[in-house]
């Protein structure tokens, strides 16, 4: 030891020595997450008594019920900070279960880095069927001819198709059909018939 050094100068505070505090974190507030709430288990099939259809069709209303509460908790009942990413998120499942059923090889992970890590221009087939349902989750979709032009050009469609008259089309299909697959049938059959009309 030297000289000027004491025993106590190595000794350890007791005082210091005691764990350092955790900040709190009561100050960081979440507005409206209070209303944002696990599912119940009665609502999960796996934990649920009965298998008919009665039982899948209460379990699929209350888990209906449920989203629908968690979509509402917006100020004065709108719309979630989330319902951005919610949407975006739909929109590239969608895209990947397209992309699956036109026979693509892209999935949704291969979606994702070509949107967000590719070139900006140019993509794939895939790739602009991505871009066209991320254009649909950021705007209401209408039957216009305005919202069908910019579909056509989101898939590198033709510039000659004739949108008034598809949108027109359309919307008679929508409004005349008896049930969603009836309207889905009939609206897929007015746009093959438009586009196969373009040059």
């Amino acid at each position: 030891m030297f000289k000027d050094d004491s025993r106590d100068s190595f000794e350890v505070d007791a005082a210091g020595a005691a764990q350092p505090q955790q900040p709190s974190f009561k100050a960081i507030a979440f507005t409206k997450c209070e209303g944002i709430r696990p599912l119940p288990r009665w609502t999960r099939i796996e934990t649920s008594v009965g298998d008919g259809a009665k039982a899948a069709a209460f379990l699929a209303g209350a888990n209906l019920l449920a989203l629908d509460q968690v979509l509402r908790t917006g100020e004065a009942g709108g719309e979630p900070c989330f319902a951005g990413v919610l949407r975006q998120r739909l929109a590239l499942k969608a895209a990947a279960t397209c992309a699956r059923l036109a026979r693509l090889r892209e999935d949704a992970a291969a979606l994702r880095d070509a949107e967000h890590l590719g070139d900006v221009v140019e993509t794939s087939p895939a790739g602009r069927v991505h871009r066209l349902w991320r254009l649909f989750a950021t705007r209401p979709v209408r039957f216009d001819a305005t919202t069908l032009s910019l579909a056509a050009e989101h898939l590198g469609a033709l510039s000659d198709l004739d949108a008034l008259g598809l949108a027109d089309a359309l919307r008679e299909v929508v409004t005349s059909a008896d049930n969603p697959l009836a309207a889905a049938a009939h609206a897929s059959a007015a746009a093959m018939h438009y586009l196969a009309a373009v040059p």
